[in-house]
């Protein structure tokens, strides 16, 4: 009995936060129309600028990063990612493991503009996490792209 007045009295509390989340919503539209003047609109253009150069900047970087031991035999880490990404660039993907074992390539060479992109990792170090979160991704993957798996 405690338990269903206590989900009663949560529904309630939601029903109010609801409607308290849409008048907060409209207020923060007001206020962001009245803070968002033409001055910090161009201040922040500036600084999307700033933040687009150092990115291209540092994926060249890694570009030439990973051309160190080319040839090396076994095949180096960054090599080998960048031989995947020309492979998967044109395709619809998913990383679906943690990136940081072939020492974060991927985050460094990939692009990586769609959520369903990357899973991310396990949090707090999770032992087992890895293959049933890619088992889990692969088959929300399936939703978005149906011809990609069984």
């Amino acid at each position: 009995m405690a338990n269903t007045k206590s989900a009663i009295k949560a529904a309630r509390k939601s029903a109010r936060l609801t409607t308290r989340n849409k008048a907060v919503k409209t207020r923060l539209k007001t206020l962001h129309k009245k803070l968002l003047t033409a001055d910090r609109t161009r201040v922040m253009k500036e600084r999307g600028a700033k933040f687009a150069e150092a990115n291209a900047k540092a994926l060249q970087t890694a570009h030439e990063e990973a051309t160190y031991a080319w040839d090396a035999s076994p095949i180096s880490t960054g090599r080998l990612m960048a031989e995947i990404w020309a492979q998967i660039r044109n395709e619809n993907w998913a990383l679906v493991s943690r990136d940081s074992s072939p020492s974060n390539w991927p985050h460094r060479l990939w692009t990586f503009d769609q959520h369903h992109q990357f899973i991310g990792g396990p949090g707090g170090a999770g032992i087992g996490y890895g293959l049933p979160a890619a088992v889990g991704a692969s088959f929300a993957h399936r939703s978005i792209d149906s011809s990609r798996l069984p």
